[in-house]
């Protein structure tokens, strides 16, 4: 577009001048901040609906005008950074959770919903989301399934893409588009909502989604220290083997845990634990006890010496859960880091383990490891070392997390596990997809946008 000024004259048309901002670097519009370092944009937009959406997307298509669509901001992906050449598209205001049916168990909402308010509101009908992210209280549900996010909770109910039944799609040519409909079997062709789950906003702009709900559950929360790591990995394996089924298991590090007891500020809870865990159980809500109960006790005393908490109300499971889901916050407290995030199957991942620790230590490299340990899910935070200059710590970094990426590929594993590509795991999601595949991807990318104007510079 020649006349930018001109371009933005037309959009306020559409949406109300209280809508679109020119971007001043004077002004702060949270908006369109992240966690990285990002370009300025053209304008911020924060349309009202999907018509509104669906003519600024028109506009945008006629006048080849780029578009990154803003959810809740919550992403470490770089998957809402401005190529400086675009206009943020924040769907912050398409906020209404439309229906809540029991009967049916769905929910109809817009996608700028944020995902704790959702989780509360259908607990009230006796219904639950099945996904605790750890963002929940800033990320938007729309996000969620543009990333196909996870949460301690996917170990027994998969990611947040099990849980969508049809989405409301507007195209890039402006087109609105239901994906499929709101029936549990529909076997009619290609599954275009499992497509657009996952697709980072680079095919079209989400902006309802029928969701599915399950019955709420009664949660038994179990927080076990280990002496070691292999002692914890033994302790899940034969959980596992004796067929017993957490609904959460997850990891923590030592240095990770007494860095986020650092940031609380509370001594309570130190150990010289090697390794911690949380394992968490289901029981229908009028059971009054945990029938595995006995089973597990007796299990956790064969492989930990330290005392263990088990938390059923929920106060006590809030209060035991906040040690491991204020570990992002601790680690942006401490210093500067690197998020680097995969999936691997879990018979491997006690190897795998081993052999990125080794690497990490090769590279005289500080960080933690934590993760959804039951379904083979990791996150390595390393932290920023600030002897090196920016150009050696991004060159000493990529080198190791390009090593690591061969491990992870050599047993069978994801890149990204659950944070989506965005910007910044480009690279190493090229290292871990066979290029065939790449290119179906980027064919159907010009199918549904092939000017190239949504998410410009994301995944490829």
């Amino acid at each position: 577009m020649n006349n930018i000024r001109s371009g933005l004259y037309e959009l306020k048309s559409i949406v109300g001048a209280e809508s679109i901002l020119p971007y001043n670097e004077s002004d702060e519009h949270p908006v369109e901040k992240d966690y990285f370092d990002t370009q300025n944009p053209l304008a911020v937009i924060v349309p009202n609906n999907a018509d509104e959406i669906s003519n600024i997307m028109k506009f945008c298509y006629a006048n080849n005008l780029k578009i990154t669509i803003r959810g809740g901001g919550s992403s470490v992906n770089g998957g809402v950074m401005s190529c400086g050449s675009d206009i943020i598209l924040s769907l912050k205001k398409l906020n209404n959770i439309i229906e809540i049916n029991e009967f049916e168990r769905i929910a109809v909402v817009e996608t700028g919903v944020v995902t704790e308010v959702l989780q509360k509101e259908v607990e009230k009908y006796g219904l639950s989301f099945p996904q605790n992210i750890s963002s929940a209280g800033m990320s938007f549900i729309g996000g969620n399934i543009a990333i196909r996010s996870g949460s301690p909770k996917s170990f027994k109910y998969g990611t947040t893409a099990n849980y969508i039944l049809n989405l409301e799609v507007v195209l890039p040519n402006g087109e609105i588009i239901w994906t499929g409909k709101n029936v549990k079997k529909d076997s009619s062709g290609y599954n275009l909502t499992q497509l657009f789950t996952g697709s980072e906003g680079t095919l079209g702009i989400i902006t309802k989604a029928v969701i599915k709900l399950i019955p709420l559950k009664k949660e038994w929360l179990f927080f076990i220290p280990f002496s070691s790591v292999s002692l914890l990995y033994d302790f899940i394996k034969e959980v596992l083997t004796l067929g017993l089924n957490p609904s959460s298991i997850e990891f923590l590090d030592a240095k990770g845990f007494d860095l986020v007891c650092s940031y609380l500020k509370d001594t309570r809870m130190k150990l010289d634990a090697g390794s911690y865990l949380w394992m968490e159980f289901e029981t229908e809500v009028w059971q009054s006890d945990l029938p595995e109960l006995e089973i597990i006790n007796q299990l956790i005393f064969k492989y930990s010496d330290y005392d263990v908490l088990l938390a059923e109300s929920s106060r006590e499971r809030e209060d035991l859960w906040k040690y491991r889901n204020k570990i992002g916050e601790s680690c942006l407290d401490y210093c500067e880091f690197v998020d680097y995030d995969f999936s691997i199957p879990f018979s491997v991942s006690q190897e795998v383990y081993e052999k990125i620790t080794t690497l990490l230590d090769e590279f005289n490299f500080e960080g933690i490891i934590v993760g959804h340990i039951g379904d083979g899910n990791f996150h390595i935070n390393v932290f920023r070392d600030r002897n090196l200059s920016s150009e050696d710590w991004n060159s000493k970094i990529n080198q190791c997390f390009i090593k690591i990426t061969s491990v992870i590929v050599d047993f069978g594993g994801s890149i990204p596990g659950e944070h989506g590509v965005g910007y910044l795991n480009k690279k190493y999601f090229n290292l871990s997809v066979g290029e065939t595949q790449i290119g179906i991807m980027k064919e159907i990318k010009k199918i549904f946008d092939p000017q190239g104007i949504l998410n410009f510079d994301k995944i490829f």
